[in-house]
């Protein structure tokens, strides 16, 4: 059964953990199960790729525009007409990609603490060593996977989750390791339907 208002629902986790894949079977769940679905990401589809190749204030101002456009106009008229939101990246890893760029947690909250809040979000996680394997498969790095390690990365985002907690965030934890992307999927969709 669909809730009655669209629920937001993000999902974060290092690269080269799958989201985007988790992502979209996540939704295709959602839709077989009669939900009405909005399958989005962060930076959003407008956002230059070529900015990710800038360093702390510089990216987070341009990262904070597009989450602020994002939210104008996908995010909020799709919660309000009834529509469920699936966002792959949100805040969280703003705090690590920034917390990797050397800016505190405190300074990129700032920034950030007036966005709406995901009724759950969710974390995507898997080994390092399982990461790397994964990032070494790629054909092209982003900045961050070439200066930085997923140990690294990992341990951000478990920081960042334990810290949005004082702030309200919902939060779970799901390994992409063992189990069949689909397993994992159907996992996280259990969890979205618990909050009715």
């Amino acid at each position: 059964m669909e809730p009655a208002s669209g629920t937001f629902i993000t999902i974060d986790g290092p690269n080269g953990v799958g989201k985007t894949c988790v992502v979209s079977l996540v939704c295709n769940e959602l839709e077989r199960l009669g939900w009405n679905v909005l399958q989005t990401k962060e930076p959003t589809a407008s956002f230059n790729r070529t900015n990710e190749e800038k360093h702390g204030h510089a990216l987070a101002g341009l990262i904070v525009e597009d989450r602020r456009q994002h939210l104008l106009n996908e995010i909020e008229p799709a919660l309000v007409n009834g529509i469920s939101v699936i966002c792959d990246r949100y805040i969280e890893s703003s705090l690590v990609y920034r917390g990797l760029d050397g800016i505190s947690f405190e300074d990129t909250w700032q920034e950030n603490k007036y966005f709406r809040i995901p009724d759950m979000s969710i974390l995507l996680t898997c080994p390092a060593g399982v990461l790397e394997g994964r990032l070494k498969r790629k054909v092209s790095l982003s900045r961050f996977e070439r200066e930085h390690t997923s140990e690294e990365e990992l341990l951000l985002y478990d920081k960042a989750r334990q810290f949005l907690k004082v702030y309200g965030f919902k939060s779970a934890i799901i390994e992409n390791d063992g189990d069949s992307v689909a397993d994992v999927a159907k996992q996280i969709v259990c969890l979205i339907r618990q909050l009715l």
